[in-house]
């Protein structure tokens, strides 16, 4: 489930960003990405434009800005190739 921040939130790091809860599958070998599954589907997030919470659950808690929340999810087949 997803849902956005209001504009003034108190952090600023969240503020206007959605938050998103689920699983990093993995990360890339540059580090400069993560493959998230929200239990919808699997998105590649740059982590310079997403705050990245690990939950000790092992579960995940990402905020990104709307226009990577909009963003496609990855084939099943392209998502199991950089993996």
């Amino acid at each position: 489930m997803a849902f956005k921040h209001s504009a003034t939130s108190s952090d600023a790091t969240k503020a206007g960003k959605w938050e998103v809860n689920g699983r990093v599958i993995l990360k890339t070998k540059s580090g400069l990405a993560v493959l998230f599954h929200d239990g919808v589907g699997k998105k590649f997030l740059p982590l310079k434009s997403i705050v990245l919470e690990q939950n000790a659950d092992g579960t995940a808690t990402v905020w990104m800005p709307e226009w990577l929340h909009r963003k496609p999810y990855e084939k099943e087949e392209k998502a199991r190739d950089v993996a």
